[in-house]
């Protein structure tokens, strides 16, 4: 790998408007078809969940939905805005859409001028297309992985006590967002 096409600046121009054709992209392949599909067994638990009152959702929060607390806890005021099930889908498209800017950043720091493909690649892959569509944790933390590796990358480039600090926090955040995140965050 040649040091000199990996970019770890501000964006130009092009780099902007190409970032902002791969946001559109992601939002579109998110979007579609968002709420035409019926809840699948662990979707209609989160709404149901989310459902209940606030003494019941506590208690269950942490006895059943201990492996994404995160997600629990944005979706019961999410689900007060409207109850329906592409707007409880909707939550995950931000995160997902932020997975390909961080998957961006994170190919630009690593291999340079491809970093465009790397995000492209991941916009219209099936099953980032599926997990910006569901009702539950994963394209959360997908996205709180990924800003962790971010953070991690610029630790390595300038160890700062900020830098550090960012990256502990979010290290601190993955398994909130999503158990399966702990094996990113040992490693």
């Amino acid at each position: 790998m040649n040091p000199s096409v990996r970019r770890t600046g501000p964006l130009d121009r092009g780099e902007r408007r190409t970032l902002l054709g791969l946001c559109v992209v992601a939002s579109m392949t998110a979007l579609i078809g968002i709420g035409t599909k019926s809840f699948w067994f662990d979707e209609g638990y989160s709404a149901e969940l989310a459902r209940q009152p606030v003494g019941t959702w506590w208690r269950l929060l942490f006895e059943q939905e201990g492996g994404a607390l995160l997600h629990a806890v944005l979706l019961k005021p999410w689900l007060a805005v409207s109850d329906a099930d592409g707007w409880l889908r909707f939550l995950s498209v931000p995160f997902a859409v932020g997975q390909v800017v961080l998957t961006y950043f994170v190919a630009r720091r690593v291999i340079g001028a491809g970093a465009w493909a790397a995000a492209l690649a991941l916009a219209v892959n099936g099953a980032f297309v599926q997990y910006a569509q569901e009702g539950r944790a994963y394209a959360m933390a997908s996205f709180f992985v990924l800003a962790a590796a971010l953070a991690f990358l610029r630790a390595v480039e300038r160890p700062e006590w900020s830098r550090l600090t960012v990256f502990a926090a979010l290290a601190v955040v993955c398994p909130l967002a999503h158990l399966y995140t702990v094996p990113f965050v040992v490693a």
